[in-house]
């Protein structure tokens, strides 16, 4: 070829699944998710034909949600709790920001992209863009993130078509409003 390069290479390059297809494929890891996203109605915003700006995804494991007490669940995936548990879900999104550990990238075109030489982040999530806190620590060849300063990641770094996918071994909770008197 005169116009380009050729590389060769010894592994087959598959593209990206999107992360409702990891999810849905993963059931050991993420069937309450899946029912989560179902049931709310926001399995759809896990599309990448209807979203083209990229983003971040801190999906709970099975877990996460094994750690909530019983009743806490069973209120949250009744008809009574499913806004609440809807809240919950959209505060793990993280809408036009695709935050890997070692890079980060904007869907405004008129924000620059960037290798991550900053290792705290304060994004606005899809829950009222109620903000998210982010933070990488790297220690040698080992990349921590934790989220809100005290829930660990515990797989970092699965990349889907619509942007990216951590997981979350804890449900993070969305800050709260108090109403002073």
């Amino acid at each position: 070829a005169t116009n380009g390069v050729i590389h060769a290479i010894d592994k087959l390059i598959i593209p990206a699944l999107s992360a409702k297809t990891v999810i849905e494929l993963v059931p050991s890891l993420f069937s309450t998710l899946d029912l989560a996203l179902v049931k709310t109605g926001l399995i759809d915003v896990l599309n990448p034909e209807s979203s083209k700006i990229g983003g971040t995804l801190f999906a709970p494991t099975n877990k996460a949600f094994a750690k909530l007490p019983t009743k806490v669940n069973a209120f949250l995936f009744s008809a009574a709790g499913q806004k609440y548990l809807k809240a919950l879900l959209k505060y793990h999104i993280v809408p036009g920001h695709t935050v890997f550990t070692d890079a980060y990238y904007k869907a405004k075109p008129d924000e620059e992209d960037s290798l991550l030489a900053k290792k705290h982040l304060d994004l606005p999530t899809y829950l009222d863009k109620k903000p998210i806190a982010i933070d990488i620590r790297n220690f040698h060849r080992l990349t921590l993130m934790t989220v809100n300063k005290h829930t660990p990641v515990s797989v970092v770094n699965v990349p889907v078509k619509e942007g990216v996918v951590h997981l979350v071994s804890s449900i993070l909770i969305p800050p709260h409003k108090h109403h002073h008197d």
